[in-house]
């Protein structure tokens, strides 16, 4: 894999928070530090992450349509997740496999539960 290198200088006489503002600016960018030698600190980003789009947050009920959902998978519990998601589609609520089981997991209030040594 190429990666991006960042070499930072960090002047003779400064102090450790001094030289941990130095180091901390790149790694919240991406970077991760790969060696210090002497005053010079290396650090390095995965081009994966340097080409990367940054992603927009996902908001919870985007479309409004969550209780919808809710309702309809609380109500045919005896259908299967896959047939949910097909089913929920049909009327226009677009859901994930994941969030079907997740929610129907949710709804139910089950699934495993630890219990006592016999």
């Amino acid at each position: 894999m190429i990666q991006s290198m960042l070499v930072i200088d960090i002047p003779a006489g400064s102090t450790a928070a001094e030289a941990q503002a130095l180091l901390d600016g790149p790694c919240r960018q991406g970077y991760f530090l790969v060696n210090v030698v002497g005053q010079l600190a290396f650090l390095r980003m995965p081009v994966a992450k340097r080409n990367e789009v940054p992603k927009t947050s996902q908001k919870a009920n985007a479309d409004g349509k969550d209780a919808a959902a809710e309702q309809f998978i609380s109500q045919h519990p005896e259908m299967s997740i896959r047939d949910l998601v097909t089913a929920l589609a049909d009327f226009g609520i677009p859901r994930k496999k994941t969030w079907v089981s997740d929610t129907r997991l949710r709804l139910r209030g089950s699934g495993s539960k630890l219990s006592a040594a016999v």
